[in-house]
């Protein structure tokens, strides 16, 4: 009896006969999670799409935790099904914050890519990154948000406070220009220590000469708190724009040290809108836990303090409330302990699967501005997979060639050397010539050339080790004669 196969083979959607495009919805779920986020998400791509087409989407989301490797499978088995596949991550930052991030366009697909690689490469200390780890921090995120959507989830507890870097209300007085001694040393140049006293005694100063490179102390508040050996002057956060900009330094002074802010979630929320251009959304969910109503209500007066719009989503774990089990054997898997012992650990509910557009209309019928915000940001994004092609790494030749250019001359280069005038007075044997030519026009054409060179130099490493490593063609490596 024949033996049943180690792995099973790769499921896929039935894509049916006749099956044409849904029509549009006046929601997309953005917040899903696939079973590439190991042991969180409780579904595969195949009942996800499936199940998102039966609903009635036209579009489905992917965000899989600090990973890129869900969108392959999402956007086959979606296109599949004449959904339009909308690819996306969700990033967890160090801070313990977590987004929903989607580019709109091939660019900002790339930079949260390296974004994601930069994380799960090393840590924030430089060292190599733990297996299955990924460490983000938000000045990173920062760096690579340009042409990103942010939606920021908010924590269960919106009491709950965070640690996170900020811009210090302390500005440095004088420029950029030197360290701190050479400043003072320039400043004790120009102005007389009977001058430098006299500036100091000046009393009610304003809070800042843009014409002056001395510390206006005087009698402030500020007097005594302040360092003098260092001049510095606090700048209040003033919400008002207009009214801070006439206090800001000039453009050539070093920009603000940042200090450490712990604070409630509601208080940081602004310094995040500073820190994310791109960050437009407040994430709104239903956690049935019984003041659902008052907390989307407070999420939505936070959003619009803070110039945000609440974006709807069910934070989807599992493609239908009978996966929640599995979900829950793999939550106690993932923590390490039993689903017994878990307790609190495991989500309190099975509505973590996806809902239809129209129930989440239903349920947000108070604030028909999250579901619009929904479909506002799957509409924005433009990328698709299909604009992606293998590229291969550039690489700089020799006298201004390309790569077939640099080919071709190590080829004819070769092909001297192993057919040396002495003993072959014609040259190299026409039959070879004519090789060479067909097979360089081959490669030409399927754009090996780069290929071919990244093994020359593979094989000129190992033969000028000591010994030499061996070198062997096998295939059709070994009847190339370019290769040879």
């Amino acid at each position: 009896m024949p033996e049943a196969p180690l792995t099973p083979d790769r499921r896929r959607v039935d894509p049916g006969h006749g099956l044409g495009a849904p029509p549009r919805a006046a929601f997309v779920e953005l917040g899903l999670a696939s079973c590439f986020s190991f042991l969180r998400g409780a579904s595969d791509p195949v009942d996800l799409v499936t199940t998102a087409r039966v609903l009635g989407y036209d579009a489905v989301g992917i965000a899989d935790a600090n990973s890129m490797a869900g969108v392959v499978r999402i956007h086959a088995e979606a296109k599949a099904l004449h959904l339009r596949p909308l690819i996306g991550c969700r990033i967890e930052t160090t801070e313990g914050l977590a987004f929903l991030a989607y580019p709109t366009n091939r660019a900002a697909y790339g930079r949260l890519c390296q974004l994601i690689s930069a994380g799960r490469m090393r840590t924030l200390a430089g060292e190599w990154q733990d297996k299955g780890a990924c460490d983000i921090s938000l000045a990173m995120l920062a760096e690579h948000s340009e042409g990103v959507q942010l939606v920021l989830v908010p924590p269960a507890d919106l009491a709950a406070e965070f640690t996170l870097a900020v811009a210090s209300n302390v500005v440095p007085l004088f420029d950029s220009r030197g360290g701190a001694e050479t400043r003072r040393r320039k400043r004790d140049e120009d102005v007389s220590r009977k001058d430098a006293k006299a500036q100091r005694g000046r009393s009610a100063p304003q809070a800042w000469s843009s014409n002056s490179t001395f510390p206006l102390t005087g009698t402030s508040n500020f007097e005594g708190a302040l360092p003098q050996a260092e001049p510095l002057c606090v700048l209040a956060s003033l919400r008002d724009k207009s009214l801070a900009s006439s206090f800001l330094p000039p453009v050539s002074a070093p920009l603000r040290e940042t200090s450490l802010l712990t604070a409630p979630f509601s208080a940081i929320l602004l310094h995040l809108t500073q820190q994310l251009p791109t960050l437009r959304h407040l994430a709104a969910s239903y956690l049935y836990t019984g003041d659902d109503l008052a907390r989307i209500a407070a999420l939505d007066q936070l959003a619009c303090a803070s110039g945000l719009t609440i974006l709807a989503t069910n934070q989807v774990l599992y493609h239908a409330p009978q996966r929640r089990p599995l979900h829950d054997v793999m939550t106690a898997i993932r923590h390490k302990t039993t689903v017994a012992a878990a307790g609190h650990l495991l989500q309190p509910n099975a509505e973590r699967h996806l809902k239809s557009p129209e129930q989440m209309q239903r349920l947000f019928a108070r604030w028909p501005q999250a579901i619009a915000a929904a479909r506002a940001v799957a509409d924005a994004c433009a990328f698709s997979l299909d604009e992606l092609r293998y590229e291969y790494p550039q690489a700089l030749y020799p006298d201004g060639l390309d790569a077939q250019g640099y080919l071709a001359r190590l080829t004819w280069a070769g092909a001297a050397e192993h057919y040396p005038p002495a003993k072959y007075p014609g040259g190299v044997p026409e039959t070879v010539v004519e090789t060479l030519h067909k097979e360089l026009a081959l490669i030409g054409k399927k754009e090996l050339a780069q290929y071919f060179l990244t093994i020359k130099d593979i094989v000129d490493f190992a033969r000028s080790r000591q010994p030499p490593i061996l070198c062997q063609g096998r295939g059709s490596a070994a009847n190339s004669a370019v290769c040879f």
